[in-house]
């Protein structure tokens, strides 16, 4: 994989994109991730924000530079270029909402259409906390894992999975 592969050097980085319909839950997977955090308040992500965080693995030290797009429609024409150099794309649906759901396989063909196979797919089914409320539709899950090689339920309002999708430390 060209975008991360070797882990000889000092500092690897590593992009990872964030992909989904709009409030199915990409900032705040990011923001339990950095901060340790969740926030109640839904406030839309305009464009793109960019954060990134240094890790230490083992016998080496990695940059994850993770790119959170906006699931807006009007910013549709911004997401190829995030993903072109990406090593992996999470794209995240709302359990709860069955075109959240329908469109990963749209998410997954850009994703495919900029990078190839040399990417990593992860699909994450977010807000599991509301499991009340899950969709459960015709469109197989086992058949997006084939496309996608990853397929995680979460919800990062309770923290109840984060460390399984970004382990921690030692």
């Amino acid at each position: 994989m060209s975008a991360g592969g070797d882990f000889g050097n000092p500092l690897r980085k590593f992009k990872l994109v964030f992909l989904g319909e709009q409030s199915v839950g990409k900032t705040s997977l990011i923001t339990r991730f950095m901060y340790d955090s969740f926030d109640n308040t839904y406030q839309a992500t305009i464009g793109i924000d960019f954060l990134s965080k240094t890790m230490y693995l083992e016998d080496r030290t990695i940059r994850l530079q993770l790119w959170d797009t906006a699931g807006q429609e009007r910013f549709r024409s911004l997401i190829p270029s995030y993903i072109r150099d990406s090593a992996a794309a999470v794209v995240v649906y709302d359990i709860t909402n069955v075109n959240s759901f329908q469109q990963t396989t749209k998410w997954i063909d850009d994703v495919r259409t900029e990078r190839g196979s040399d990417v990593i797919i992860m699909l994450v089914g977010n807000k599991t906390d509301l499991a009340d409320k899950r969709y459960e539709g015709t469109m197989s899950f086992k058949m997006l894992f084939l496309i996608c090689c990853f397929l995680i339920d979460n919800c990062f309002k309770r923290n109840n999975c984060i460390y399984f999708f970004f382990p921690p430390k030692g």
